[in-house]
């Protein structure tokens, strides 16, 4: 969401298989395209780390 001083902000739930697991808090960011960016970056985090691990 857009805040009064006009940065963005904003806050999600990320689920895996439908259960909730975190909750993802961006902080103010100075456009609209760096918070979908801090978003986009911070949920790939959190998929790497609840993937299973390959061959092993």
């Amino acid at each position: 969401m857009r805040t009064p001083s006009g940065t963005y902000a904003g806050i999600c739930e990320l689920s895996l298989g439908g259960i909730p697991r975190c909750a993802l808090v961006i902080t103010r960011q100075l456009s609209w395209d760096a918070a979908v960016e801090r978003a986009t970056l911070r949920a790939d985090h959190f998929v790497r780390q609840w993937e299973p691990t390959r061959g092993h």
